[in-house]
């Protein structure tokens, strides 16, 4: 089975599988809040560890709501994470 075609993915795969495949810069720390929280996506238990379906990671993004960002509002934000914290 390579990468490609495993379904059931750790707290840190998930993650990167957020990020890369739908845009949504996730950390592992995030969903581990979240799913404390009760508002993350849907996950299983094996054992002990937390595992999520590429399936509930993709309708959890496809119910996130949808906002507008004007392209001058994101040069605005990204140009204020750029500067520096004093």
């Amino acid at each position: 089975m390579t990468d490609k075609d495993k379904q059931w993915l750790n707290t840190t795969e998930a993650a990167q599988y957020l990020t890369e495949h739908h845009g949504l810069p996730t950390a592992p720390s995030t969903l581990t809040r979240k799913r404390t929280d009760g508002r993350g996506p849907l996950y299983s238990r094996h054992g002990r560890k937390p595992i999520y379906s590429k399936d509930d990671l993709d309708g959890y993004v496809t119910a996130l709501p949808r906002f507008s960002v004007t392209v001058d509002e994101f040069e605005h934000r990204q140009a204020r994470q750029r500067e520096p914290v004093t």
